[in-house]
């Protein structure tokens, strides 16, 4: 039977699926260095006849593809397959996302270590600030408002580094569909700015009070603003209370409390000017309390977590390289034993009973965009519909036989009538 194939990408194994797309591994064309693993996202066929969902689907590749940073995941090509359906060709990131790494670490009744997660959260800024800094080859600014950081589209790496993921919602000056009207609402609630709540018009500071809420749970292992229904959680978004961090984790150190605290001013004007500055704040904060951590210290806390999806797909991916289906260079290598020191959260405990909910919100994104992951293509790219299949030989013929066959019954009734 012959592999599935996107393009010139030919699947080796599924990696996701959900109602809107499924993920695969690839494997990509040799390009004279050696073939490589990629990851390929495929958009469900019957999303391709919405015309505005597609419009909206170039915009984010025109969006994403202006994009380069370390820690934004990497678009590599758009596409569509024979029957229609959409795909986005990615590097394929070895890791999780920063909800499952911090949810698997509150099932086992801990939380990731301080230096762990302010390295993540700094390295995270740095994505988000590269994309707001993302401009158009005449070097004018795009614009790009993110909208959508929450913990599933942040993604941890096994080799430290933390990217952001979908900008399937962004706003930036090329997109066209992707605009927001006044009083519309995109993104996840629990993750909104009051002025997103608002329905206001949204600038890069927007983004820098969503990454701090998802940095502010996973410090203190409880929802910030996580009312029970949709209003109250607008209503506490608007109010932006925020607890005493260092009163429910007493080793976060308080300059980090603080510029946290700052992201999460209700008035934008308080908060940081930029995601580069809030990654500077964390950074020296955390050196100055000696809690200081680097992408190889993030890197030893995965490969010591025992995370089952990340183990997975290590596994398919030795499995595909050992039966010579391709030839990588991705790091596969074993994982480290469990480090209990690492796992065991010292002078901290989990005080929310809902806490393995804690960074799997049930409210879904409020927009009529699926969740994509991309990141490069060319500005100008433009999909054509595949030509459908011709019909089968056995239908032409019957279509021709009552063409015959209505064509004589009208001659024989206009002979009729003449007579």
């Amino acid at each position: 039977m012959a592999a599935l194939r996107f393009g010139p990408y030919e699947t080796l194994f599924r990696i996701a699926s959900g109602g809107m797309a499924e993920v695969f591994a690839v494997r990509a064309p040799d390009d004279g260095q050696g073939e490589e693993l990629r990851a390929v996202k495929r958009i469900a066929p019957h999303l391709a006849e919405d015309r505005s969902f597609v419009a909206m689907f170039l915009d984010e590749g025109r969006v994403s593809s202006r994009v380069s940073s370390p820690h934004v995941v990497r678009t590599l090509e758009l596409g569509q397959t024979d029957d229609g359906s959409l795909y986005i060709a990615m590097e394929l990131i070895v890791g999780v996302t920063w909800a499952e790494l911090a949810s698997t670490a509150l099932e086992r009744g801990a939380l990731i270590p301080v230096p762990i997660v302010v390295e993540m959260a700094a390295q995270a800024a740095d994505g988000l600030h590269d994309a707001h800094e993302a401009r158009t080859l005449e070097g004018e600014l795009l614009e790009i408002v993110h909208r959508d950081i929450s913990p599933q589209n942040l993604l941890v790496g096994a080799d430290g580094l933390v990217r952001v993921t979908d900008f399937g919602i962004a706003r930036a000056r090329i997109a066209r569909y992707a605009h927001t009207s006044q009083g519309q609402r995109k993104g996840k609630v629990a993750y909104f700015s009051p002025e997103q709540s608002r329905g206001e018009a949204l600038d890069r500071r927007s983004d820098l009070f969503s990454l701090a809420i998802v940095v502010w749970e996973t410090l203190a292992g409880e929802r910030l603003f996580g009312g029970v229904s949709y209003a109250d959680k607008i209503m506490l978004l608007r109010k932006a209370h925020v607890p005493d961090l260092c009163a429910i984790r007493p080793e976060v150190p308080p300059a980090v409390a603080a510029a946290l605290a700052r992201a999460l001013s209700a008035s934008r004007d308080d908060r940081q000017a930029t995601a580069a500055e809030l990654a500077g704040e964390l950074r020296r904060a955390a050196r100055e309390a000696g809690a200081a951590a680097t992408s190889a210290d993030v890197a030893a806390y995965l490969a010591r977590a025992d995370l089952p999806r990340l183990a997975s797909l290590r596994a398919q991916i030795r499995e595909t390289v050992a039966r010579g289906d391709v030839r990588t260079m991705i790091d596969v290598s074993p994982e480290a034993p469990p480090d209990p020191d690492t796992l065991t959260l010292r002078n901290a405990s989990v005080a929310d009973p809902d806490a393995t909910r804690l960074l799997h919100p049930p409210d879904a994104t409020v927009a009529s965009s699926p969740e994509l992951e991309p990141t490069h293509i060319h500005a100008d790219t433009v999909i054509s519909r595949s030509p459908r299949p011709a019909p089968p030989m056995r239908l032409i013929v019957l279509s021709i036989a009552a063409i015959v066959i209505a064509i004589g019954l009208l001659a024989c009734l206009a002979t009729s009538l003449l007579r």
